[in-house]
């Protein structure tokens, strides 16, 4: 049931890279069991960039971190995620160490907790190429200064040498990038890549980013909160809110019709230079705790279009085609950008 119509990136393949079908995530302790991620179904292509957007706590990274086989003991994991060819879910641990070094990598939100501060960033770098046996190490740091100029830091030769606290907080990243992107894997996850550096620094890293995704034909999982960030690099949108995703299609349809109330609210919420003497307009309400899920549709106490609706209180509405999308909405129909109030030069991605 997931989406295959809105592929729309040249020179995709016909069949996924990444794969998840009816992902549940719950984590389990001494207390009482969170489930943090509710029945996702989630396709990504080669040569390909999905935004993964919504509010905090709406179930992107732990899906994201359940792709990379990356999520603690105490989450139990139901369902099915395939990465080129091979089931994570069930993987052992030196499977998950082999997909981990050849199909997949990761750039964190913070590059200062992913870099070791003992250790050279070039060394860093080519670690897990060494230690799969792909590189010899005394090759090492020649393939270290090759991959730091590919993501244009300059004087490389130096600079793999350095630490990390002698690098800018944007130089930390792009190093990241380079150490995810190192053994040429097929996919990347990018979890909030861009939050903790300034608007210009993101742009860099954002361009960079998309670059080096064109030249290696990887796919991408860009996880956000930015919908400007989605608009600038992405294929295509999955909205994600109470621990499922509520919408997804292509990034034009998208912020052009948005089909679930919650897409919509979002890009009325979002700040726009282009767009003078309108208000922001939040969202009321808070999005629901993963153990206090309201009944029916998650969103129905923040929406307006469920106002009134006993069926969006009781009964969970399932993603269904609506138009060039697919949404998670009983009323779908009627959620259309007139009656989202978004202003005319708001509807086209920026």
């Amino acid at each position: 049931m997931q989406q295959t119509a809105d592929r729309t990136v040249a020179g995709q393949s016909a069949d996924p890279v990444l794969s998840i079908r009816s992902l549940s995530v719950t984590f389990v302790g001494s207390g009482k069991p969170i489930p943090a991620v509710r029945g996702v179904d989630l396709d990504v292509f080669e040569n390909e960039v999905l935004g993964i957007v919504g509010e905090s706590g709406s179930g992107k990274s732990v899906t994201a971190l359940a792709a990379a086989g990356l999520l603690p003991g105490s989450a139990r994991i139901e369902g099915s995620i395939v990465l080129a060819g091979r089931n994570v879910v069930t993987a052992d641990a030196d499977d998950l160490r082999r997909m981990r070094g050849q199909d997949i990598g990761v750039v964190f939100q913070d590059p200062s907790t992913t870099l070791n501060p003992l250790l050279p960033v070039g060394r860093q770098i080519v670690e897990g190429e060494v230690a799969h046996g792909r590189l010899a190490p005394v090759a090492g740091h020649a393939r270290a200064v090759e991959l730091l100029r590919e993501v244009d830091i300059a004087d490389p030769e130096n600079r793999a040498r350095q630490f990390p606290f002698q690098f800018s907080g944007g130089m930390r990243q792009r190093a990241v990038i380079a150490m995810a992107m190192a053994g040429r894997p097929k996919v990347i996850i990018a979890d909030e890549p861009t939050t903790a550096l300034d608007v210009t620094v993101q742009a860099q890293v954002l361009a960079l980013l998309a670059l080096r995704q064109k030249e290696t034909g990887a796919a991408v999982v860009l996880i956000t909160h930015d919908l400007g960030v989605v608009a600038e690099v992405a294929h295509r949108v999955a909205v994600m809110y109470g621990g499922r995703i509520v919408e997804t299609g292509a990034v034009r349809d998208i912020f052009a019709h948005p089909r679930h109330p919650y897409t919509a609210a979002l890009l009325r919420s979002a700040p726009r230079i282009d767009v003078t003497g309108d208000r922001l307009d939040p969202i009321p309400g808070q999005p629901p705790t993963p153990t206090d899920m309201p009944a029916g549709c998650a969103f129905h106490p923040r929406c307006a279009v469920s106002a009134g609706r006993e069926r969006c209180r009781t009964e969970a509405p399932p993603l269904r085609p609506v138009g060039a999308q697919i949404a998670a909405c009983h009323f779908a129909e009627e959620t259309t950008v007139a009656s989202a109030g978004i202003p005319a030069s708001a509807r086209t991605p920026l």
